[in-house]
């Protein structure tokens, strides 16, 4: 394993909790009753807040958790305001009831950080016109970009961002900000935020709720039945070797016989689901069949070489690191929901104990396929997340949720001032 400096030691920047965040859509063009019905979402601490515009011939409208298709509120306004109790995150489907059947009219994604994570609410609101997404303003962030698939499509200093997909569609949307760097914020403390949003097609036949459908009712999914999902979390180094810190540097690494330039190795890798490379690995399977989330940890051994006069590695020898470093909780499976934590503190064998690959993860999983995943990490080494669904028709899905790439190994080094840091969220 590599190493890198103690929690105390490292500077981390923390984000408060935005008191609202609003993201509005504005409708485009006139269509259908459906197309000219734009949505807001706003998130408090407490509040998750939906407004959108009436819809012709509507006699009521139904606001629907996506993720279990139960019905949370119903009305004749356009506006309703839910309790939320962070941590939490939400999907909704707010459905307009007519004289001709019902109607999706918005899908709405939320999430409500606890302050202590650092992390910001982040929304998306889609309509048949377009989504927008939106975020709680970061501290000393003056502007943030925007990706999908690897495109950019915005930098910007505003907080919300409109975007083409509409309802019904699927799209990944990225947010990355940094804060600038100052004389109290340098590149060795910086910490870089990612948002991420999967938006996917509502998984509840909005089509087929009933006239007098009420709250606590559960109306027709419209996704396929998963069986289990997987999530698996791997810290890997990318490169072949990367230089060990000699005895006397602030990082003390056992020197062998004093005369050596030492390498570690690493994995050789890039990005890839069960590559079999990997300094650590931590895999929370959730069975929605039996209702019991499966854990397992392991660590890869530690090898040392000797880099010769001609450029070459000769194998010096091998330590390994235990897996009670990575403490993976699994704290809830209803066979709807799961809840999963993972405090991950995994040190180098060959150095003193003062630093190792460090992060915590939550993942909250859903049998329909969402999720909020979030956390944070120092930037070494490479950070990945997959999540694999197998459906019981046999059929499966991989997702990559995120791989974080490492700052230069060196940043390990205690002169170095310590490992910059990752803070994430990512829903769907």
């Amino acid at each position: 394993m590599l190493f890198h400096l103690p929690t105390a030691l490292r500077r981390r920047l923390v984000l408060p909790l935005a008191t609202a965040v609003v993201a509005s859509l504005v409708a485009v063009g006139p269509a259908s009753a459906e197309a000219q019905a734009p949505a807001g979402v706003s998130v408090t601490g407490s509040t998750v807040q939906l407004n959108w515009t009436a819809i012709p011939d509507a006699s009521a409208y139904l606001i629907v958790d996506d993720r279990i298709q139960r019905v949370l509120w119903r009305g004749t306004q356009t506006s309703a305001e839910l309790p939320a109790h962070a941590p939490e995150s939400f999907a909704l489907v707010v459905v307009a009831l007519t004289d001709n059947g019902s109607e999706p009219v918005a899908k709405a994604l939320a999430t409500v950080p606890d302050a202590a994570s650092g992390l910001t609410p982040l929304t998306a609101v889609t309509t048949a016109s377009g989504t927008t997404l939106g975020w709680g303003p970061i501290p000393d962030v003056t502007t943030y970009d925007v990706t999908s698939e690897g495109h950019t499509l915005a930098h910007t200093a505003a907080v919300q961002v409109q975007t083409p997909a509409t309802l019904g569609e699927q799209a990944k949307y990225e947010m990355h900000a940094m804060p600038a760097i100052t004389s109290e914020v340098t590149p060795a403390t910086v910490t870089d935020v990612s948002y991420g949003v999967e938006l996917t097609p509502p998984a509840t036949a909005t089509d087929k709720a009933p006239a007098d459908a009420q709250p606590g009712d559960t109306l027709p999914a419209n996704v396929r039945v998963l069986t289990y999902s997987r999530n698996v979390y791997e810290t890997y180094i990318p490169m072949a070797f990367v230089d060990a810190p000699e005895h006397g540097s602030w990082i003390d690494c056992d020197s062998g016989d004093g005369d050596s330039d030492y390498w570690f190795a690493g994995d050789n890798r890039g990005v890839g689901y069960e590559t079999g490379k990997y300094r650590s690995k931590a895999v929370a399977k959730y069975d929605w069949t039996s209702a019991f989330t499966f854990t397992s940890a392991s660590v890869s051994a530690t090898h040392r070489y000797k880099k010769l006069s001609n450029g070459t590695f000769a194998f010096d020898s091998e330590r390994k690191a235990g897996e009670d470093g990575v403490d993976i909780r699994p704290l809830q499976n209803d066979g709807r929901y799961g809840r999963t934590v993972i405090d991950h503190e995994v040190h180098n064998p060959y150095c003193s104990p003062v630093a190792g690959i460090t992060y915590t993860n939550q993942q909250d999983v859903y049998q329909n396929g969402s999720h909020w995943i979030y956390g944070n990490h120092d930037k070494m080494p490479n950070h990945q997340f997959y999540r694999y669904d197998q459906y019981s028709d046999g059929t499966y899905a991989l997702d990559l949720v995120f791989n974080h790439p490492l700052d230069s190994p060196s940043c390990l080094a205690g002169w170095m001032g310590g490992c910059s840091a990752w803070q994430y969220q990512y829903t769907r």
